[in-house]
């Protein structure tokens, strides 16, 4: 599903946009309005990239996303501070995180073995599973 929010300085909340029309909530299922469509703001949308972040919170274009340490030995440490807070950018053609370089977000999403293929081997398959955390937006203060 293609969306877009676009966030509103007067009111200090995001407005939505999706399958041509204008919401005042993520839940794009209610709270439907038409006066919406002269609050949001094209200039400054944000496309909704396809995933989730590990709490099931949609993840957009503009986000503050923090990444967790993932040491040798899979353990997770999701202590955030600056060196872990990456921005999520439109770049090259592909949605990816930001800090100093850019990196690609099919890097960070989590594989998995699937089915056996004669002479091939197992596929691989790359799941939506995001191990980030959405922890602000560069529109929000923080």
């Amino acid at each position: 599903m293609i969306k877009y929010r676009s966030y509103n300085k007067e009111h200090s909340c995001f407005f939505y946009f999706s399958n041509g029309r204008y919401y005042n909530s993520e839940d794009l299922s209610k709270c439907i309005s038409e006066r919406i469509c002269f609050e949001f703001y094209w200039e400054n949308a944000e496309m909704f990239i396809g995933l989730k972040d590990r709490n099931r919170k949609d993840i957009y274009e503009g986000d503050k996303i923090g990444l967790p340490y993932i040491d040798p030995m899979g353990g997770i440490d999701d202590k955030y501070d600056a060196s872990t807070i990456y921005t999520v950018v439109l770049k090259h053609g592909c949605f990816g995180f930001e800090r100093v370089n850019f990196q690609p977000v099919i890097e960070w999403l989590k594989e998995e073995k699937g089915e056996y293929v004669c002479n091939f081997g197992n596929k691989t398959i790359i799941t939506d599973y995001f191990y980030g955390e959405v922890v602000g937006n560069i529109s929000e203060k923080m």
